[in-house]
């Protein structure tokens, strides 16, 4: 075996070893997003439960964390795989507090940590999956928008 037989083997050892690790980074992602997912699923099913059978009112939702948790089995209730276990990392879209009307188009979205329990602005989104968030819709379903995607929409 030549030296320039070594440097082949050697390259061919290289790519398969780096196409692997791209392979499992994508693939560990998309195993978070999904998992999030589910998170904004559960908080979304917590919800409409809560709005049936609370005394609901809109302006208790700007405490929603604490309102919803109690309808939850799940014990890390309103934390993305993603993020640190002791921060929140979804918000409510609350456009205004006095009514939360079936008109808008987002209800939970993906967030940063440092943000409040709602807000009024979309532009609060984290973009940490991939480069898109998961949305849930008033309908309840989960949606994935990549960031260039979402504000054409």
């Amino acid at each position: 075996m030549n030296k320039y037989d070594f440097l082949a083997i050697t390259f061919l050892v290289f790519t398969v070893f780096f196409l692997i690790s791209g392979f499992y980074h994508q693939i560990n992602q998309r195993k978070l997003q999904l998992l999030c997912r589910g998170k904004l699923n559960n908080i979304g099913s917590t919800f409409f439960v809560y709005r049936q059978t609370a005394n609901y009112q809109p302006k208790n939702l700007l405490l929603w964390r604490d309102n919803l948790k109690k309808y939850s089995a799940d014990p890390e209730f309103g934390h993305c795989p993603s993020q640190e276990k002791d921060q929140p990392s979804y918000q409510l879209y609350f456009p205004t507090t006095q009514q939360l009307s079936s008109n808008n188009k987002i209800l939970f979205f993906d967030s940063s940590s440092l943000e409040k329990h709602h807000t009024t602005n979309k532009n609060n989104i984290s973009w940490r999956h991939l480069g898109g968030a998961n949305i849930l819709l008033p309908n309840g379903a989960v949606v994935y928008y990549k960031k260039n995607n979402f504000f054409a929409k």
